[in-house]
């Protein structure tokens, strides 16, 4: 692309800001659904904390924690809460300062980047999920024959007499869809102008 037109140009600054609705929307959502607990319990993992679907709802998860021996969730002890945000922000940076250079090149590899990061971010969740669900107490009150319990990573499960469900909140697929459309408009923009460097 010689240099992108405007509107591309807008669209793709769009694009570039979305991860800032990460600040107020939540990432992910896990869901338990019980009998005993028909008012719905779940959590809400945000960039930087976790909070209960309800009032009380982390603590009513942790103590149903402590009976499988799993570990008590302290969101002011994940490390990650204070990477992620910081990620994020350099991320919406890098994005607009990849317009402002004018070159496809950068936009390009600001489009690698954010990707890569969504994938570690994918990574690390499923390996804090086994880190919770496979390092039990084995002290704890209620015990099983593999003393595990695998959460789901996306989708449903059952686990006791939960119904386990994890998957993308409104943040979540937020960003994914912005990530998605960048990679098309880039795709589409560079199809047509295939000899052309980049914004105007």
């Amino acid at each position: 692309m010689i240099d992108m037109n405007n509107k591309i140009r807008v669209i793709f600054a769009i694009i570039a800001l979305i991860p800032t609705t990460l600040f107020i929307l939540p990432l992910w959502h896990i869901d338990f659904d019980a009998p005993q607990f028909p008012e719905g319990l779940g959590l809400y993992i945000y960039i930087n904390d976790i909070q209960g679907t309800r009032e009380n709802a982390l603590e009513t998860i942790n103590n149903l924690n402590h009976y499988i021996g799993m570990q008590k969730i302290k969101p002011e002890e994940v490390p990650e809460f204070k990477i992620i945000p910081i990620v994020t922000i350099s991320l919406i940076v890098i994005g607009l300062i990849s317009l402002i250079l004018k070159k496809r090149i950068f936009v390009f590899i600001w489009l690698l980047i954010f990707s890569l990061s969504g994938i570690v971010g994918l990574i690390d969740y499923y390996l804090w999920q086994q880190e919770f669900g496979h390092n039990l107490d084995p002290n704890a009150i209620i015990k099983t024959e593999t003393q595990s319990y695998d959460p789901p990573f996306i989708g449903s499960k059952k686990i006791m007499n939960f119904t386990v469900s994890s998957y993308p909140a409104s943040g979540g697929i937020l960003v994914f869809s912005s990530l998605i459309a960048g990679w098309i408009l880039f795709y589409l923009e560079s199809k047509i102008n295939s000899k052309q460097e980049l914004i105007e």
